[in-house]
């Protein structure tokens, strides 16, 4: 999701390759965590309509920014938990993910839930919000 003129919010997958969270190496997990969040809905109830739903990282006012992919990633679970049977996850997983409930509260539990609700189960790794973003990378494989 766009927020503020020159931010994108969204879910952030350090472990591309696996080395912690095996499933995340998988593309065809990473897609399904696409389709997992219903971006509308987000807008509408924690940004009060104050921000643009979006499948890109690129702002509409971005050099990068491609219309064309507005269209990928539509909320989707049904088509997310296939995704997971086909690469393997028919049960879904289990992912730690870092506490950000200090600084997105309620990003935290609509990233939980949406996860949840595909199958993947979470752990949240409680650390000091001042070890937050030093510790991204080491101490989970998603925040």
């Amino acid at each position: 999701m766009q927020g503020h003129a020159d931010s994108v919010e969204g879910l952030y997958i350090w472990d591309r390759t696996g080395g912690i969270a095996p499933a995340l190496g998988k593309a065809k997990v990473r897609q399904a965590l696409n389709y997992a969040f219903d971006r509308e809905s987000i807008v509408e109830k924690l940004n009060l309509g104050y921000a643009t739903a979006t499948s890109q990282m690129a702002t509409a006012d971005s050099a990068w920014y491609d219309t064309s992919l507005e269209s990928n990633y539509a909320y989707d679970p049904a088509k997310a938990r296939k995704l997971l049977a086909e690469a393997g996850y028919p049960h879904g997983f289990t992912v730690t993910m870092l506490d950000v409930s200090s600084v997105a509260p309620g990003q935290q539990v609509v990233m939980t839930q949406a996860l949840e609700d595909i199958g993947i189960k979470v752990k949240v790794d409680k650390i000091p919000f001042t070890r937050l973003f030093p510790s991204r990378q080491p101490a989970g494989a998603m925040s």
